[in-house]
């Protein structure tokens, strides 16, 4: 899997380079943390399957969340 991550919920991961690429580890449910973020900001994340003869799937729907704010 690759994930991709924007900034605006509009944005097109073509030509941008994956956060993180997950290989399959077998199970039903794979796990990414993105520990690169800032306080106080909304990301947007897309996951693009790949299997294993490097054919890209369809990418996911847009998944947004915005970071804690810093408490100091």
């Amino acid at each position: 899997f690759e994930v991709y991550r924007g900034e605006t919920p509009d944005f097109d991961p073509a030509g941008h380079k994956p956060v993180a690429v997950l290989p399959v580890s077998g199970y039903f449910l794979e796990i990414f943390r993105d520990t690169s973020l800032q306080p106080g900001r909304t990301y947007y994340y897309r996951v693009l399957p790949v299997d294993w003869a490097g054919h890209r799937q369809a990418l996911s729907p847009v998944a947004g969340a915005t970071t804690p704010k810093d408490p100091s």
